[in-house]
């Protein structure tokens, strides 16, 4: 798994618990915008009137609304409940969205049945808002968890130095084994990263030869989880660190058979 299909899926994960946590039935999801903008989402879901009539409550409790909208809200509500009432969100592809939540659809067909222009009406401001908020948080989310995953190769993690060679640990966008299926692993890594300012992704381990300033070995270490003031030890793979070693010995013991010959002659 690359790091971008690291960074999706954590993202995607983050955005049902945050959906769960608001009070959203368990079959709503999170669609990123495109490829291009992954911390952009937009929330799909179609809701029945059992639905509404669970949700609107909920969602409206977590939002600032006047007393006449409230009372409004509380009507429609009860006219809802036991109806065929449908309200659907989908993904506005052709939408380039402004603020989080523009680029999603809400669509309340044959509401008029049921309900008043003003019910109507304060049952979608609810809806519009609490999309707001919620894409707003997932965005706010959504950034930490790219700034956190995204490789940079700025700073080195780890150097130590002999006469002639070099070892290095770097963050690299190697290739990453994480399962966003493994809940408690998911939940570790996400508390790591909004919570404590985590990073979390591929390390490369390369043995640089100083004299010609060439890697004569390299070895990644896949799905490292570093927190901020966290020493190497910590993190730092010792079956990895082995076989980068042997690797730079095996090269530099065939440099020197290559040239044994030619040292023979002389």
């Amino acid at each position: 798994m690359t790091a971008n299909k690291t960074l999706t899926a954590l993202i995607h994960y983050r955005a049902l618990e945050l959906l769960e946590s608001q009070g959203w039935p368990e079959h709503t999801d999170a669609v990123a915008v495109s490829a291009k903008w992954p911390c952009w989402l937009g929330i799909c879901v179609r809701l029945n009137a059992g639905d509404l009539v669970r949700l609107l409550p909920k969602l409206a409790t977590q939002l600032v609304i006047t007393e006449q909208q409230n009372k409004r809200l509380y009507r429609a509500v009860r006219k809802l409940r036991g109806t065929q009432a449908e309200m659907v969100l989908s993904l506005d592809q052709l939408v380039t969205p402004a603020v989080p939540g523009d680029n999603t659809l809400v669509t309340f067909p044959d509401a008029h049945q049921w309900l008043t222009d003003k019910e109507i009406q304060a049952v979608l401001n609810v809806m519009k808002s609490a999309i707001r908020k919620v894409c707003i948080q997932m965005l706010d989310d959504a950034c930490l968890i790219q700034t956190a995953v995204m490789p940079s190769q700025q700073v080195k993690l780890f150097e130590r130095k002999t006469r002639y060679f070099r070892m290095v640990a770097e963050e690299c966008d190697g290739e990453s084994w994480f399962d966003a299926t493994d809940t408690e692993e998911t939940d570790r890594v996400l508390d790591a990263i909004l919570n404590k300012g985590a990073r979390y992704g591929c390390v490369r381990l390369l043995v640089v030869n100083e004299l010609v300033g060439t890697v004569v070995a390299y070895e990644d270490i896949s799905d490292v989880l570093r927190c901020p003031g966290q020493s190497p030890r910590h993190w730092m793979c010792r079956e990895a660190l082995h076989n980068v070693c042997s690797a730079a010995r095996q090269d530099v013991l065939s440099l020197l058979n290559a040239f044994r010959p030619f040292l023979h002659k002389v």
